[in-house]
This record gives C-alpha cells, sequence and structure tokens, in this order.
C-alpha cells in the first residue's frame, strides 16, 4: 500500500487554520494585558481618590457637632447643636460647607469651617473658613455633585436658610474622576459614591 502524503491544499488549509490559531490567541494575550493595565491605572487613580473621600467623610459626620460638657455648663445637653451649621447656607449640588467642632474647644472657630468644591482644574478643593487658598484634596476630578437628604430619606434642596440646616440627616457624595491610560492616547472615566450620616442629628426637627 502506497503512503499518501498531505497535499498543497490540504497543507495550506493547515496553514489558514494555525494562523487563526495563532491570531485568536495573540488577540487575547493582548486584551488581557490591556485589561490588567486598566485595571492596574483604575486601582492607582481609585486609591488617590478615596483617600480624599475619607477625609471629607471624617470631617462630614462630624457637622453640627459641638463639645458640650453638661456636667461643667449645665443646661439641656440637646440645644448645644443647634447653635452650630450642620451645612452651611452657601450649600449646593456642586458645594458643600459646613461647620464642627473637630478639636472640641466647646466654640466652633473659623478654621472649623470648612468647604469642599471643584474648581475649574479638575481639581477637588478644600478650604476653611475666611482663607483665601483652597487646598487640593485630588486632582483629575471631573465632577462632584452633593445630595441632601431628610430623616424620612427624601431628598431635600441644598439649604436655602440656616434653619433648615438641621433638616439635612444624610448626604450623598459621586466623584466622576478620570485617569489616564499608560500606552493609549487616551483617558478613561469611572465614578465612587457614597452615603454619610450625620452623627450629631438628636431628635429635634
Amino acid at each position: 500500500m502506497k503512503k499518501r502524503g498531505m497535499t498543497l491544499v490540504e497543507l495550506m488549509v493547515a496553514l489558514l487554520c494555525m494562523t487563526v490559531m495563532m491570531g485568536v490567541v495573540y488577540q487575547l494575550i493582548v486584551t488581557t494585558e490591556r485589561i490588567q493595565i486598566h485595571t492596574g491605572v483604575r486601582a492607582e487613580a481609585e486609591y488617590n481618590i478615596r483617600e480624599a473621600m475619607d477625609l471629607m467623610l471624617y470631617e462630614i459626620r462630624h457637622a453640627g457637632y459641638r463639645y458640650y460638657d453638661n456636667m461643667e455648663k449645665g443646661g439641656n445637653p440637646y440645644v448645644f447643636a443647634k447653635v452650630v451649621n450642620r451645612v452651611g447656607t452657601n450649600s449646593d449640588a456642586g458645594t458643600l460647607t459646613f461647620s464642627a467642632d473637630l478639636n472640641e474647644s466647646g466654640t466652633v472657630l473659623d478654621d472649623e469651617i470648612i468647604s469642599y468644591r471643584l474648581n475649574d482644574n479638575n481639581i477637588l478643593g478644600r478650604r476653611v473658613h475666611q482663607q483665601a487658598n483652597w487646598e487640593m484634596v485630588a486632582n483629575n476630578v471631573q465632577d462632584i455633585k452633593f445630595k441632601y437628604f431628610n430623616k424620612k430619606e427624601q431628598e431635600i434642596p441644598p439649604v436655602d436658610i440656616p434653619a433648615s440646616a438641621t433638616t439635612i440627616r444624610r448626604i450623598d457624595i459621586a466623584v466622576d474622576f478620570a485617569y489616564p491610560v499608560k500606552g493609549e492616547a487616551k483617558t478613561l472615566t469611572t465614578r465612587l459614591s457614597t452615603s454619610v450620616y450625620f452623627r450629631n442629628t438628636y431628635n429635634f426637627d
């Protein structure tokens, strides 16, 4: 019996199949590497944004707080928070201003009236009351939105008058930030969002 070898057509088909398979494998490798790069860059950018948000959350949780020693000063222990603006009158969807006695001195000082906002250079800034300069908290921030909710979990407008500051119980924060992709001439965006409840709410309307 004669041994029959591969014909030219069969050889070309085999080479075509191998080429297709190699192309698929190469594409999978490239895609996997691109995903790893995107994930790494996003994780690094997200870490920086989370550091900024951790600072914001720590301070916002204390909005309205004022140190009060009932044993020393007497009086109603539930009154003191009313005289501290939880959220200032110039707060809106893009700016948040609030007061808190962070150093527990019994008095809210100028450097305990804090504002956060996004400037025109995509920088999330923080400023204490009456200071001209904003310090950078995070860069590459595309947008930031604050939403305000009352104790019934209903969204309410930003504060218009000081008396309405006491109705706010929760603030939702959404931050859109950009991160450049290494080796690619493009920038991607993603969003981090969280909710923060005031610790010093007490039982007044």
